[in-house]
């Protein structure tokens, strides 16, 4: 029986329907990964072209100071979300894409985002401008907790002394962005040098707002220094060691921390090295962050009596009245001397 010549040819057209079906549905995806593409650098193109560079920063409050700075000549990411820890933040990858296009990348350096090396690598940036604020200003060597405790009989060591290393020595303390004098004279003075580096035509408009900023964070100082002056030789004991800058312009002390390192759960025999420190030097103000959970911070207030304040030292573009990195540092010196007004009232009632 034969076949009639619709019939025929149908037959032989089919495979020659699939392979064009399989060549549409390859070539609508290739057109669909190069819109993504072609769309990614037509925003940088036109970003470019209206005058705005690219700047990629690692933490909230860099991003802040660098928006302010740059005004609208600017676009800034902020790499790390705001509630993560520098210390802890696993990179995602549209942080590689947000790399790749930046112009200008601001680091805080001495090792608390080293993980933006893989994303410079992956995105081979090499070439990019960057600009690590550590460089910028006078750094505080990182803590190094040693605690004299006075040992047992039991130990062997009569009334021997004996100090204890928690960290690595050498290193430097990367939390500058908590004193804003160091911001006002040092970092936004290099963060506007970097950017008129990228953009020479916006020099002079970086530079007045500079003088404008500048003049927000003199205000600020005051601010500060008007609610902590009374509290001026209290002692506190942190989370984790992010504190001594904001405590050194302030009149305060950071007497230890409880992570001996970031990231590393502290021991019992620590903790109880911690609670006789608190109690020889009468730190009774426990310093917790909005990053980490507060259990440990809590059970050592437990056990010496002492107060527990949350501080934040990112915040974010989302965190009601820790948006900006002027809201931030006042949200934090106002929890501090909350927390020591509560102190010296339980002192004076004896408690």
């Amino acid at each position: 029986m034969k076949r009639d010549n619709r019939q025929e040819q149908h037959y032989q057209q089919q495979p020659a329907r699939r392979r064009n079906r399989r060549y549409l549905h390859w070539a609508a995806g290739l057109a669909l990964l190069l819109g993504v593409v072609n769309a990614a650098l037509s925003l940088t193109a036109q970003s470019r072209e209206s005058g705005n560079i690219e700047v990629v920063a690692t933490i909230p409050p860099v991003a802040d100071i660098i928006q302010e700075l740059g005004g609208e000549r600017v676009t800034v990411h902020s790499l790390l979300p705001a509630g993560a820890s520098p210390h802890t933040f696993e990179p995602r990858p549209s942080d590689v894409r947000r790399i790749a296009t930046a112009d200008l990348i601001v680091t805080v350096g001495e090792g608390l985002d080293v993980w933006v090396e893989k994303l410079l690598t992956a995105a081979g940036s090499s070439k990019t401008t960057r600009l690590a604020i550590t460089s910028a200003t006078r750094l505080l060597p990182a803590r190094t907790n040693r605690i004299l405790v006075t040992s047992t009989p039991e130990s062997g060591h009569t009334d021997a002394e004996h100090s204890h290393d928690h960290d690595d020595e050498g290193m430097y303390d990367p939390h500058v962005w908590l004193d804003p004098v160091r911001v006002r004279d040092d970092i936004a003075p290099a963060i506007v040098a970097s950017l008129a580096k990228v953009d020479p035509a916006g020099r002079s408009y970086y530079q007045s707002r500079l003088k404008l900023y500048q003049a927000k964070l003199t205000e600020l100082d005051q601010e500060l220094n008007r609610l902590l002056q009374p509290y001026r030789g209290f002692r506190f004991i942190a989370f984790h060691s992010a504190w001594r800058y904001m405590a050194e312009r302030y009149g305060l002390e950071e007497a230890a921390a409880i992570e001996p390192f970031p990231g590393r759960e502290p021991s019992p025999a620590w903790l109880a090295e911690l609670q006789k420190l608190a109690k020889a030097q009468s730190a009774c103000i426990i310093v917790a962050e909005v990053q980490f959970n507060p259990q440990i911070a809590r059970m050592l207030s437990q056990a010496i009596n002492g107060v527990v304040v949350t501080l934040d030292p990112l915040g974010g573009p989302d965190v009601t009245g820790r948006s900006t990195y002027l809201e931030l540092m006042r949200y934090n010196a106002t929890e501090l001397a909350k927390a020591a007004r509560q102190v010296r009232a339980e002192r004076a009632d004896g408690k």
